[in-house]
């Protein structure tokens, strides 16, 4: 019986080896899936405020009759604002995950 309870207790200890093994990985796993949400989170704002800055393009580009599309400086003026009113926007969002510690910045 001397040899089994040695054979016993080195199989435990390799169980434990392997779960412990199988718990570091799930950590860095979470880790990394924990990254790659933060990154999509930055991804999905900027993706968000190219879209804004691309219907207000898109409006200018519609062929019905108005007032303000009769000068083009209001064209360049319109397309201009909404660049930066969407980068003003993209900091505010960095600003703001940096606020609520979403990621360091």
């Amino acid at each position: 019986m001397g040899g089994l309870s040695g054979f016993n207790t080195g199989w435990k200890c390799l169980k434990e080896y392997i779960d412990d093994t199988e718990d570091l990985i799930n950590i860095k796993l979470g880790n990394v899936q924990n990254k790659l949400i933060k990154f999509e989170l930055l991804l999905t704002a900027a993706t968000f405020l190219a879209t804004v800055f691309a219907v207000v393009t898109t409006v200018f580009g519609m062929n019905f009759e108005d007032e303000v599309f009769d000068e083009p400086n209001r064209f360049h003026w319109a397309v201009s604002m909404s660049a930066v009113l969407c980068g003003v926007l993209y900091i505010c969002f960095l600003l703001y995950f940096k606020h609520k510690k979403v990621f360091p910045l």
